[in-house]
């Protein structure tokens, strides 16, 4: 699992990992760098790292900058992602000026999104799922562009977390279907 966070107020260029550590997206694309040691390995590795990662992203300014630093086929490829807290905080309190595209018009092969339960505190619901349903909602996960994407809560950050316990539904049409 890849984490970028963006804390705010920090330019950004200082960018930390999800454990605290100083990082750059200068070298995403260098995630593996056996990749380098010789051009048939490269080709068959080279987009390994993004089909096999889940990548999290705790700000939108993070995300964004992430997005911007990959090619279209590293992008294409990823699956999974995970958004935090700030992430959600930001999107309700801090309306980005502009249209964003939707999530999955940025990753066009993601197949799962995973929210923390920290980034569920914001919405309301009676349940756990109730919440997840509004944070989709609202952070307009749904639509045609999010058929089939299966959204759930679950801390990928946390090592002790099983992941056959997360909750979550697949988009469908206008009707989320539970598993």
């Amino acid at each position: 699992m890849l984490g970028v966070y963006q804390s705010r107020g920090i330019p950004t260029e200082d960018l930390f990992d999800f454990r605290g550590a100083a990082c750059s997206l200068d070298g995403v694309d260098q995630i593996l760098t056996v990749t380098r040691v010789c051009r048939q390995l490269y080709h068959e590795t080279a987009l390994l790292q993004f089909k096999t990662n889940c990548f999290h992203f705790n700000s939108m300014g993070a995300l964004k900058l992430f997005t911007e630093k990959l090619a279209s086929d590293q992008l294409r490829v990823i699956t999974t992602i995970s958004i935090g807290i700030q992430y959600t905080y930001e999107h309700r309190f801090y309306k980005p000026s502009g249209p964003q595209p939707h999530i999955r018009v940025l990753f066009s092969g993601l197949k799962k999104l995973f929210m923390t339960a920290g980034a569920l505190e914001i919405v309301s619901g009676a349940t756990p799922h109730d919440r997840l349903v509004a944070a989709v909602d609202r952070l307009a996960f749904g639509g045609d562009e999010g058929k089939g994407l299966w959204v759930g809560c679950f801390c990928v950050l946390d090592e002790t977390a099983v992941l056959k316990d997360a909750f979550g539904f697949t988009i469908g049409a206008g009707v989320a279907s539970s598993s």
